[in-house]
């Protein structure tokens, strides 16, 4: 397997001592002092939902979802387009738009309000000066529809 391979690599190429294989979401929790817990890792490209009872993966029930941060960045640039004309084509400005998402988005606890409330107040918009100074994107219930 790769791990093996991994691990000789280690052993016979860089002459390392010890090795310990374990997953993230393990050590997450095992850092805040706890030994059971529920972990929730979402990253760039993948999503996993991780419990763990007394120290032990529950293998059984790790739970994985191929979404993740780029996902949300790209339904975020797409609801910018569609709502307001924002391209975001090269790089730089789709690296501009992670920021933005990172920055602004958040999640809603009242959905259906502030749907009414982003189209009836437009002075709750938010704006976001690109890294070069040049402009300023204003979003509003963009903030809350793309992590919904």
């Amino acid at each position: 397997t790769h791990r093996e391979q991994m691990v000789q690599l280690l052993f016979e190429e860089f002459n390392v001592a010890s090795v310990h294989i374990a997953l993230s979401g393990a050590m997450s929790l095992y850092a805040t002092g706890s030994r059971t817990g529920l972990v929730v890792e979402v990253g760039d490209g993948v999503a996993q939902v991780v419990p763990i009872f007394e120290e032990f993966v529950l293998p059984h029930a790790v739970q994985r979802l191929d979404l993740g941060g780029r996902d949300l960045t790209d339904y975020f640039v797409r609801l910018l387009y569609k709502e307001r004309g924002c391209a975001f084509q090269s790089d730089a400005s789709r690296w501009a738009a992670k920021s933005m998402k990172e920055q602004l988005c958040y999640v809603t606890q009242h959905y259906k309000s502030d749907w009414a409330t982003a189209h009836d107040h437009p002075e709750l918009e938010r704006t976001f000066a690109l890294p070069d100074g040049s402009a300023l994107i204003a979003a509003g219930s963009e903030r809350f529809r793309c992590p919904e």
